[in-house]
């Protein structure tokens, strides 16, 4: 979701409602989220980063404070 639209703020609850959407399917997007769901987020954003650096690549992902997280372009 976030490399698919390079540049674009994505909000904590609409990316936890994309990625783990098969966990809990009545979840809306706009949902607020609670402890342990911002720190399932955070720990898939962390690994995310982890892997992306070691293979190399520059951190791409952003961190919008209060808001979300952002994917900056690859070129």
């Amino acid at each position: 979701t976030l490399f698919e639209r390079p540049g674009r703020i994505f909000q904590r609850q609409e990316l936890f409602a994309k990625i783990f959407a098969d966990d809990n399917p009545s979840r809306e997007p706009t949902d607020e989220l609670d402890a342990s769901s911002q720190r399932k987020l955070d720990a898939l954003v962390r690994a995310l980063r982890k892997e992306l650096t070691r293979s190399g690549e520059k951190d791409l992902i952003r961190t919008i404070r209060g808001i979300g997280y952002a994917a900056e372009s690859q070129s």
